[in-house]
């Protein structure tokens, strides 16, 4: 038996280069090939750092995703805040288990971004 390893990511905070480089990550298909991926976080934060890295964000389509919404989003980028740091804590703080809602990503069904 040759599974793939099973890795859930995180994009960090949300003002960083964490979204960014996550998109850049995912949209390498040697990456994607490697493991069995499962984003967690905000489809939000992840689809700035899409259009940040110059991605489209349909990268993150099909793709395993357990959402933990941003309130308080969007946040600048580039300026560390209290809420962004809370937000990441959140995130990382949140159970993921097998009864955590799993979904699939769908750029379709996601909003356009648009950066402050």
């Amino acid at each position: 038996m040759n599974a793939r390893p099973r890795m859930l990511v995180l994009a960090g905070d949300p003002t960083g280069i964490g979204p960014e480089i996550t998109a850049k990550l995912l949209a390498m298909p040697e990456a994607r090939a490697a493991a069995s991926i499962t984003l967690l976080g905000d489809p939000d934060v992840l689809a700035t750092g899409a259009k940040v890295a110059g991605l489209p964000h349909s990268i993150f389509d099909g793709l395993p995703f357990v959402e933990h919404r941003a309130s308080g989003a969007p946040y600048p980028m580039g300026r560390v805040s209290r809420e962004a740091g809370a937000f990441t804590l959140g995130t990382c703080a949140r159970p993921v288990s097998r009864s955590a809602r799993v979904q699939r990503m769908h750029s379709s069904s996601r909003p356009s971004i648009s950066r402050r």
